[in-house]
C-alpha cells in the first residue's frame, strides 16, 4: 500500500518527542531510543529515507561519557556533516543538547575539541532549542564564542554554567539581550551579578516561561507574555522571610500575567507580610508551590484573614512544605517547635477564607528521625464549590531513606 509522502513524514515526526515538556527533560538515552526507531525507518525504502532524514537530524545530543574525555571523533563528524554545502543537515537541525560538564576536576579541553564545539554552534543557524551545560574551566572560550552568535529562530534556552565569574555572566547577559524571540529561559548560573543593569535594554520581551534565581529575574523590564516563573534561591541570598520579601521588592513589579509560581529553596512562611509582597509582584497567580508550613503560618490563619482575601483573588491551588527533625523545625535560620498535625489541619481548612477560589491545597511533611531515615507524609485538602470544610486525604510517600531520595531533597 502506498501512502502520501507527507504521511511518511508525520509518522517519523511522531517518533521524535519534540513538545516543550520533552525538550526540557529529554536525556541522551531517550534521544538514542528515538534515533534507533528512526534509523529503522530509513532502511525501509527511498521514500521513507527522504521523509525520515529531516526528523533524524532535527536533534543532536552531545554529551560527555561519564569520566572519559568527550569523543573528538563524534564532534568532528557532526561538524563536517553540518558544514557540507551539498547537504541540508544544517537546515534540518533545530534542537541542540550539549552536556559537557565534568563531574570531577580535570584539565581543560584541547584547543581542537573546543574549537570544533564552537564551530558546531556557529553552523546551527536554524536552532529553536539550545540546552547547554558546561564548565568554564573545561571550555573557557565557549561562553565568549556563544555570546557572539545570534540564532534568529531560538525559542527555548536552558543554560547551566559551572564556575561562572562576573565576565561570564556579562557575556551570557549579552546573549540574552540579543535573543528577543526567546519564549522559555532556564538559568543555572551561580555567582553575584547585577542582572538589573540589563533592564534598560528590555531583554526577553516575548518570554512566557522563566526559571532561575530571583536575582536573575531582576533583568526583566516587561512581563506582557510571562505566565510561569520557577524561582530558586541564590546561594548568596539569605534564607529568611525578610530577605525573600526584599528580593521581591526589587523586581520590575507587577508581573500581571503570571499565573504559575514555583518558589524553590526558600520555604518561606505564609503570613500577612509575605502575602502582601506576593500580591504586589504576582497579583494574578493561580497556582503557587513552595511556601512553608510554620507556626507563623498557623498563627496568621487564626486571624481575620478574610480581610486580605483581595490579595490573591485568583489563587486556586497551593502546594506547601513542612520539615521536622526530632520535633523541631528550622524557620528563618532558627529552631522552633514543629506544629501539631491538628493545628496544621485547622490552618489549611481556613484557607478558603483567605483564598475564596481555592480548589486544592497540599502539604508535604518531611520528618527526619535519624541521619538516614525520612518519613514523608502528603496531605491533600480538596475544597468543593460552595462547601466550607475540605475533604482531607493523607498518604505516605517514598522514599523512606535518605540514600534513596533522588532529587527532591
Amino acid at each position: 500500500m502506498n501512502l502520501p509522502p507527507e504521511l511518511y513524514g508525520l509518522i517519523a515526526e511522531a517518533l521524535r518527542a519534540s513538545d516543550k515538556a520533552s525538550l526540557r527533560t529529554k536525556t541522551k538515552k531517550d534521544w538514542s531510543t528515538e534515533n534507533r526507531d528512526l534509523l529503522s525507518l530509513l532502511l525501509v525504502s527511498k521514500t521513507w529515507y527522504n521523509e525520515t532524514i529531516p526528523v533524524l537530524w532535527s536533534e543532536i545530543f552531545l554529551e560527555e561519557k561519564q569520566n572519559d574525555d568527550p569523543t573528538e571523533h563524534q564532534l568532528t563528524k557532526v561538524r563536517n556533516l553540518l558544514a557540507r554545502s551539498s547537504s541540508s543537515y544544517a537546515t534540518y537541525f533545530k534542537h541542540l543538547f550539549v552536556d559537557y560538564n565534568p563531574l570531577f576536576e580535570r584539565e581543560p579541553a584541547t584547543a581542537a575539541l573546543s574549537s570544533t564545539l564552537e564551530e558546531i554552534l556557529s553552523l546551527s543557524t536554524h536552532l529553536q532549542t539550545l540546552r547547554l551545560s558546561c564548565d568554564t574551566h573545561w571550555a573557557p572560550s565557549l561562553v565568549d564564542h556563544l555570546s557572539s552568535l545570534h540564532f534568529p529562530s531560538l525559542k527555548i534556552l536552558h543554560l547551566a554554567v559551572v564556575r561562572s565569574g562576573e565576565e561570564t555572566q556579562r557575556l551570557l547577559g549579552k546573549f540574552l539581550v540579543r535573543h528577543s524571540g526567546l519564549e522559555e529561559v532556564a538559568l543555572q548560573i551561580p555567582g553575584p551579578f547585577p542582572w538589573e543593569d540589563l533592564r534598560d535594554a528590555n531583554p526577553l520581551p516575548n518570554l512566557i516561561t522563566f526559571s532561575g534565581s530571583l536575582a536573575q529575574l531582576k533583568l526583566l523590564s516587561t512581563s506582557q507574555h510571562l505566565k510561569s516563573i520557577r524561582c530558586s534561591r541564590s546561594m548568596f541570598t539569605l534564607v529568611s522571610r525578610l530577605a525573600f520579601i526584599h528580593e521581591l521588592s526589587l523586581l520590575s513589579n507587577p508581573f500581571l500575567n503570571v499565573t504559575h509560581l514555583n518558589i524553590m529553596g526558600f520555604c518561606i512562611s505564609l503570613d500577612a507580610d509575605t502575602l502582601r509582597a506576593l500580591a504586589q509582584s504576582f497579583p494574578s497567580v493561580e497556582t503557587i508551590d513552595g511556601l512553608g508550613v510554620t507556626g507563623a503560618f498557623i498563627k496568621f490563619m487564626d486571624t481575620k484573614v478574610e480581610t486580605m482575601a483581595r490579595c490573591l483573588p485568583k489563587l486556586q491551588k497551593a502546594t506547601m512544605y513542612e520539615s521536622s527533625r526530632f520535633g523541631e523545625s528550622v524557620i528563618d535560620g532558627g529552631l522552633l517547635p514543629t506544629p501539631t498535625d491538628s493545628a496544621v489541619d485547622g490552618a489549611f481548612i481556613r484557607l478558603r477564607r483567605l483564598f475564596p477560589r481555592i480548589i486544592s491545597a497540599t502539604n508535604t511533611k518531611s520528618e527526619y528521625s535519624t541521619a538516614y531515615r525520612i518519613r514523608r507524609v502528603q496531605t491533600i485538602y480538596l475544597f468543593e464549590k460552595g462547601g466550607t470544610e475540605p475533604f482531607i486525604e493523607r498518604m505516605q510517600l517514598c522514599p523512606r531513606s535518605r540514600r534513596d531520595t533522588g532529587s527532591w531533597l
